[in-house]
């Protein structure tokens, strides 16, 4: 009796486990996308900082 309650325990923990990794698992994962969402904004940002604006594009042609 004892060793039976024992392995329902034992099937409980490994259920619990599993579980708890592939919800690690999703908070990497979500954390990575976040990460890259974040320097794919800042990289957007810099590139419009950098771009030059309409006004010094007309004169680079007039000239």
């Amino acid at each position: 009796h004892k060793q039976k309650l024992r392995m329902l325990k034992q099937r409980e923990y490994a259920a619990q486990i599993v579980e708890m990794c592939a919800e690690l698992d999703f908070a990497k994962e979500r954390h990575q996308n976040l990460l890259k969402a974040e320097a794919e904004e800042k990289q957007k940002y810099i590139e419009s900082r950098l771009k030059p604006k309409g006004n010094m594009l007309s004169r680079n042609s007039k000239k």
